[in-house]
């Protein structure tokens, strides 16, 4: 057995100290009561049995926390690791492999109660906020089929007529020419309905000095607008409307290598993790440097251009002791993104994707009003229809005699996927404190839509195919394929899948300060389908695996938890232990010379998961996360034969632990306050092989930062930030890559800077 005693032991030092930060404390010194809409309805978050974080905007504010990724900071058990055009998002260690833009994750995302369904939006800036909550474990009752993690529920503020004129501006700036701004407004139209508008700007210059093209590079450009109103409609009805807007300008990720031969000697290198600078060479040469802020790529101006945009429509009317929602969605994305896949100067594989993405969706339920019985109860349908047309392309040249000769293909697609559903949930308080609560969802889905690969090989593509980085439009991908040497013939897919899934929990409200709860859940994610830039339909072995799709995956979780404010509100404490049952998990591996889509039979994932939060004196605060991990494939077999079974579960580590520690004290007229926030990860594989260059060691990153409030109102704040400040540098993500090489993706380097807000 390895040896967790030293971090298990500072973990439990650190869980009587420290974890994540409740910033704002009642003025009796007692923890601040959180009020959550997790079940559908407003309710205290202690008096929820779903175990979940859950940050409201001052924390949100205070922790620097600006994208939807920055969430790991203080969240146990969640990661999120970029995975091309997309990003792995995971909860307990149930997180997506797949990397293409026409998949659905195992975490929900879910914004002001529309899901959004395209991974190509799963990260994004935040703005204006009034919460966050992040639920662990199968929220399929509630949340939808791609929930087998979890859920994260984005609440922005809504405007207020009883708020009056309203509003707030804030600018960031820091190392590397950073530069942010932020600003909303909230405008009262009469005594019941008002409007808010919120923007949003970040800038910043690449971190990243290419060698090769003597450019600084992975530059930082997004802007996003979102305006919202408010009615009271009548005494029994209201609306809630918002639309936004929002690009990305900045580069796409670029790789450092992390070769597998020995230069001299032309062997396999023996690694211990997948880590840059080793010596040894990818597949063309070329032996990349330990600078984690230098590149050697030769594709100039790798594009991440994303344009984002979508409404939301929310009625709500009361019907007695009923209440009526009805919440209708649209969202649309369009996404171009190129990238040198092998990181360094030979062009030995590069990556174009592109899809254009419209989803609308309509929600009806119906639920009992708070104290209209003894028993609470919601139901609904929904429907969902989403079209993708979408083209993945890569190209792959041998620069060393004797290599195969140099060839590109394009895979292009159109996608329809319709999604119904039907669910209710009930609480039934069976005893005095005694709750049970049962759920369930019925889901029927269908994707179905033609393929079709496009290839060019030999000296067309040699003569014919400069670098990727020209391919701005769809056109050259469509047009590129020489046709005496292409399949060009669509292949039709298609399937249909229906899913049960729901939830049975147990809740004992032992005293006001005190729940115990016991559960079991299942969740599902739909089926889908291998479009993947790299996919070749002619071969056979491809064709069959691409025709075939891959099952919903299911998991099944066992989960007992406690909730608990301790010695006068001053201490609260949040605890959860679980095992998840995963059939038919969704995996990517690389077979047959390109990435093939599979289901994992069975997995099994035992966890916990503690947090705390203290406030041992005026002015302190002191919190804590920990979450522990033991997650393995118990049988997996892929159609060759290969055997995965006993392989640790990919983005799965064993520990994370995080935490903070905040002091305020008073300065003059205002209020001083200095914290520090951290998080360690043990180690974590990214591929299921369990390679040793597929390996980050474990890793710890430290922030800081001190701020001054003051003003008649306490509305103006200056601060001092920095994140990283020991600049612990790692891959955040990794994989290998058929140009004979590991693909690291950097972590942000070190960085500081000032912060300053006003309020009205």
């Amino acid at each position: 057995m390895e040896n967790y005693t030293r971090p298990v032991a500072l973990a439990v030092i650190a869980a009587t100290l420290t974890i994540w930060v409740e910033p704002a404390r009642a003025a009796d010194d007692t923890l601040e009561e959180i009020t959550v809409t997790a079940q559908r309805r407003t309710e205290s978050a202690q008096e929820v049995p779903i175990a979940m974080s859950v940050f409201s905007a001052q924390q949100l504010e205070q922790l620097g926390i600006e994208s939807s990724s920055d969430l790991t900071r203080l969240t146990p058990n969640l990661t999120w690791s970029p995975s091309g055009v997309t990003n792995a998002v995971g909860l307990r260690g149930v997180v997506d492999t797949i990397f293409t833009t026409n998949q659905v994750g195992s975490v929900a995302i879910v914004i002001d109660e529309v899901g959004m369904n395209s991974p190509v939006t799963n990260t994004f800036a935040m703005l204006d906020m009034e919460r966050v909550e992040v639920l662990r474990g199968p929220q399929v009752t509630l949340y939808g089929r791609s929930t087998t993690g979890g859920a994260i529920n984005f609440v922005t503020r809504r405007p207020d007529p009883k708020d009056g004129l309203n509003g707030y501006a804030t600018a960031r700036v820091g190392r590397f020419n950073q530069a942010d701004i932020e600003a909303a407004v909230g405008i009262p139209a009469g005594e019941r309905s008002a409007w808010r508008v919120a923007v949003k700007s970040e800038n910043r210059d690449g971190v990243m000095t290419n060698k090769t093209l003597k450019t600084k590079d992975t530059d930082v450009e997004r802007h996003l607008v979102r305006a919202s109103f408010t009615s009271q409609l009548s005494d029994s009805a209201d609306l809630f409307a918002t639309a936004y807007y929002g690009i990305n300008r900045g580069e796409s990720s670029r790789y450092k290598a992390v070769g597998l031969t020995n230069p001299v000697t032309g062997q396999p290198c023996n690694l211990s993790e997948g880590k840059p600078g080793n010596g040894c060479a990818d597949g063309g040469g070329f032996v990349d440097s330990a600078n984690y802020s230098e590149n050697f790529s030769n594709l100039p101006n790798p594009l991440q251009d994303i344009d984002s945009y979508g409404a939301s429509l929310n009625l709500g009317m009361n019907l007695g002791n009923t209440r009526l929602t009805s919440i209708t969605g649209y969202q649309s994305n369009e996404v171009q993104r190129s990238e040198d896949n092998d990181g360094g100067p030979l062009s030995l594989t590069d990556v174009y994707y592109e899809a254009e993405t419209d989803q609308i969706s309509q929600e009806l339920r119906l639920a009992s009003t708070e104290g209209s019985a003894a028993h609470q109860w919601v139901a609904g349908v929904f429907y969902l229809k989403e079209t993708q047309d979408g083209i993945t392309a890569a190209a792959f040249r041998a620069p060393i005699a004797g290599g195969p000769p140099p060839q590109f293909r394009s895979l292009r697609y159109l996608q329809d996927n319709k999604v119904t559903s039907a669910f209710a949930q009930v609480d039934w308080a069976i005893a005095d404190r005694l709750t049970l609560s049962t759920g369930i969802r019925y889901s029927r889905e269908t994707k179905e839509g033609t393929a079709e690969t496009l290839r060019a090989g030999g000296a067309y593509a040699a003569t014919r195919y400069p670098a990727l980085s020209v391919m701005i439009g769809r056109s050259l991908a469509r047009q590129i394929a020489n046709p005496a040497e292409s399949n060009v013939q669509p292949d039709a897919y298609g399937q249909t899948w229906e899913n049960w899934g729901g939830k049975i929990s147990f809740n004992f409200q032992q005293t006001d300060n005190a729940l115990w709860y016991a559960s079991i859940s299942e969740g599902f994610k739909g089926g889908t389908f291998n479009l993947a830039a790299a996919v070749r339909l002619p071969f056979p072995a491809q064709l069959a695996n691409f025709r075939a799709g891959v099952r919903p995956e299911k998991l099944r979780t066992y989960e007992i938890g406690g909730k608990f404010d301790l010695i006068d509100d001053t201490l609260r404490l949040n605890f959860a232990a679980f095992r998840n049952d995963y059939s038919d998990q969704q995996n990517f591996v690389f077979k047959d010379g390109g990435p093939v889509l599979l289901n994992a039979a069975e997995s099994t994932i035992d966890g916990t998961e503690l947090e705390l939060q203290w406030l041992p004196a005026r002015g302190w605060l002191l919190t804590s996360a920990i979450g522990t991990l033991d997650a393995t494939y118990d049988t997996f077999i892929d159609p060759s034969g290969t055997n995965y079974s006993g392989k640790r579960m990919v983005l799965a580590p064993k520990l994370n632990v995080s935490g903070l520690v905040r002091k305020t004290w008073s300065m003059g007229s205002g209020e001083m306050s200095a914290q520090t926030n951290w998080r360690y990860v043990d180690d974590i594989y990214h591929g299921v092989a369990n390679a040793p260059v597929e390996l980050i060691r474990a890793n710890t990153v430290v922030d800081a930062r001190l701020s001054y409030v003051f003003g008649e109102r306490k509305h103006i704040e200056a601060a001092l930030w920095g994140s990283n400040l020991g600049d612990e540098r790692f891959c955040v993500s990794i994989g290998t890559v058929p140009a004979g090489l590991g693909q690291c993706v950097p972590n942000e380097p070190r960085s500081y800077g000032l912060y300053g807000s006003i309020k009205f």
